[in-house]
């Protein structure tokens, strides 16, 4: 049974090490615009403020593939300033003129702007990783799976020290009595 736990636990310390892996590289990976970003697919989590512009549920990820060009009709993600900031649009295109693209409400949406169409929307899996890049989430579900790996690690060193110090003195013993017959 010990040996069940213990295989059990190393496959979970190999899946937590690749999620913290993963978890990691998508935190850091931002691109110009404030969102992730890894090769040609963004990564947008869809909130409060995204919701009323794309058509994905809140709390959703959408995972968008950046491609060369794009055509009429096409569905594509854009960049779209609101205030300060730049939040993630969806729109048909309607026309499209030189490098600018009107779309569906008539705004022109200039090339660099547009991020690509949408591969796949993850529902609830948005608001995990939205929870994942504050502060407090990043130590729960990132750093505290990680430390907890250290600790038995930590533990599990003591524990082989332990036993090779008892085998080397049980050794040594059996050498000092074969010594004296």
């Amino acid at each position: 049974m010990k040996k069940v736990i213990k295989r059990v636990w190393e496959v979970l310390e190999v899946i937590i090490v690749i999620y913290v892996i993963l978890m990691t590289i998508l935190f850091f990976n931002n691109n110009s615009y404030g969102y992730s970003k890894i090769g040609k697919y963004t990564f947008v989590n869809v909130d409060k403020k995204t919701s009323k512009y794309v058509n994905s549920e809140k709390n959703s990820l959408i995972i968008i593939k950046e491609y060369p060009k794009y055509k009429k009709n096409d569905s594509i993600y854009y960049y779209y300033v609101s205030g300060d900031k730049y939040i993630v649009k969806n729109d048909k295109i309607k026309d499209i003129i030189d490098t600018n693209y009107y779309v569906d409400d008539g705004y022109s949406v200039i090339d660099e702007r547009i991020i690509g169409k949408q591969v796949v929307s993850l529902g609830l899996v948005g608001g995990f990783l939205g929870c994942i890049e504050s502060k407090f989430g990043f130590l729960l579900f990132v750093f505290g799976p990680v430390l907890i790996v250290f600790i038995y690690q930590v533990i599990e060193f003591f524990r082989v020290m332990k036993s090779e110090r008892k085998e080397l003195l049980e050794k040594s013993n059996n050498s000092t009595i074969d010594a004296d017959k």
